[in-house]
């Protein structure tokens, strides 16, 4: 896929998302956007690695590089 088509796709999704979101009233106050601002973050970073096509790092490579150390270990064991 090109970038154009991915992001276009991008923004469809995420429009479509928010429209949802918008639409349940679920905006009670400022917590809310706020928590909802949080939470998106992580959509946006993966979203622009999509279009980008980069290798950039995500959750997967947090894990193995946390984990590395005591996997070899057990696997040495």
């Amino acid at each position: 896929m090109t970038v154009l088509v991915k992001t276009v796709l991008l923004l469809v999704l995420a429009a479509a998302m928010l429209a949802y979101d918008v639409s349940k009233g679920n905006w009670a106050g400022r917590p809310d956007r706020i928590v909802y601002g949080v939470l998106l973050m992580p959509t946006v970073y993966l979203g622009f690695i999509y279009v980008s096509g980069q290798h950039w790092p995500n959750l997967d490579d947090l894990i193995k590089y946390v984990f590395i150390g005591t996997a070899k270990r057990i696997v040495g064991s």
